[in-house]
């Protein structure tokens, strides 16, 4: 998951204390302690990442397998200042075998064009980028109509493409306003910050606007009931006694490692508990995260409707379980109990079914 504050009107950074320690951590089986303090993007932090980020422009076409470089397609007409002209820039007229070998090409007619660019691949995409990065770094690729006909066996735009590497300011913006929403997906990045940064430095740049948390079991408790819960809550208010009043609202969002679908971890709750479902003597409950099936995590505890007796199901004994045609299981949004584990309590309409998964109990549901 990644957090992004979202308030502009808070004394400080919040502090999410509820995950795992800093100093205490099994390196084999955990990951680095993840306590810390966020805040709004910081500037300096923000730019440091986007000083690493040149101008760049992205080719559509897969050269990865080869490309054939005839003419009139080998004139490539580029600058990297706004205020210079175009340089023409002659790639040599050959079939190349390989992506790899199409990028020593460009990148060797770039240098005796003299051109402050350099090619690479991006997967399977062939990417022109300043050697200038940071805020302001450019690079303009001219059209096909102007002479830029370099462009086609490439997939650079007809009409040509120019990329500017914004404020530090503009990127926040378009990424964590305040207020929201929160989006450091690679697209929007890269709609952004032009195609001159690699995974690793878009990665390296959405962590310093939204970083990410590793979805262990502590981090999402904290998500569904804990202090990232809280923060994210409508209802969350920095200081209740400031006055004037600050309005109450979320501090956060929270979204996936994608960087903008909004993140999700329901509690455990039930919804409905049927009796003589899927065959006679059998409960079927449903409801929201109510267990997975391959770790034993969770406990059913069916009451009978008079309230004098009760059975606790672990969930290996109802996998474990097959009667009348029933196999007994437990996933995310149904669990289903044979009636062999429910012959001694003399289970009928109007018993109680409740549903623990890990250390979250859900509500109390009579059973119809």
């Amino acid at each position: 998951m990644r957090v992004g504050v979202i308030r502009g009107d808070m004394p400080g950074p919040i502090a999410l204390m509820d995950l795992e320690d800093v100093s205490q951590f099994n390196p084999t089986t955990e990951p680095l302690g993840q306590e810390r303090r966020i805040g709004r993007p910081d500037a300096t932090v923000v730019g440091a990442a986007l000083a690493a980020i040149p101008a760049g422009s992205q080719g559509t076409v897969n050269v990865s397998g080869g490309v054939a470089i005839t003419a009139p397609t080998q004139t490539l007409r580029i600058k990297t200042l706004a205020s210079a002209g175009f340089t023409v820039v002659t790639v040599g007229i050959a079939v190349y075998a390989s992506g790899a070998a199409l990028v020593t090409a460009v990148n060797a007619a770039l240098a005796t064009a003299g051109v402050t660019a350099t090619a690479r691949l991006n997967g399977n995409f062939l990417v022109i980028q300043s050697n200038a990065p940071g805020v302001g770094s450019y690079l303009n690729i001219d059209s096909v109509a102007n002479g830029s006909t370099f462009n086609t066996p490439v997939g650079f735009a007809v009409g040509g493409d120019v990329t500017t590497v914004p404020t530090v300011a503009a990127v926040i913006t378009a990424t964590l306003p305040v207020g929201g929403p929160l989006d450091v997906s690679t697209a929007t990045l890269v709609t952004t910050v032009g195609d001159g940064g690699t995974t690793a430095q878009l990665s390296t740049l959405a962590d310093s606007i939204a970083p990410r948390f590793v979805d262990t079991d502590v981090a999402i408790k904290s998500f569904q009931v804990g202090m990232i819960g809280g923060f994210r809550s409508a209802s969350y208010n920095p200081d209740r006694n400031r006055i004037p009043a600050i309005v109450n609202g979320a501090a956060i969002s929270v979204v996936q490692d994608n960087g903008v679908t909004a993140f999700a971890a329901p509690l455990t709750v039930i919804s409905g508990a049927v009796h003589n479902v899927p065959n006679v003597g059998d409960i079927t409950i449903t409801g929201t995260n109510l267990g997975v099936s391959e770790v034993d995590a969770t406990m059913v505890r069916v009451t009978a409707s008079d309230d004098s007796r009760y059975v606790h199901l672990d969930q290996a004994v109802i996998r474990r379980t097959l009667t009348g045609g029933t196999q007994g299981s437990v996933a995310p949004t149904s669990i289903v109990i044979p009636a062999s584990l429910l012959a001694g309590l003399g289970a009928a309409a109007g018993s109680k079914a409740r549903v623990q998964y890990t250390s979250l109990v859900s509500n109390q549901f009579t059973t119809t």
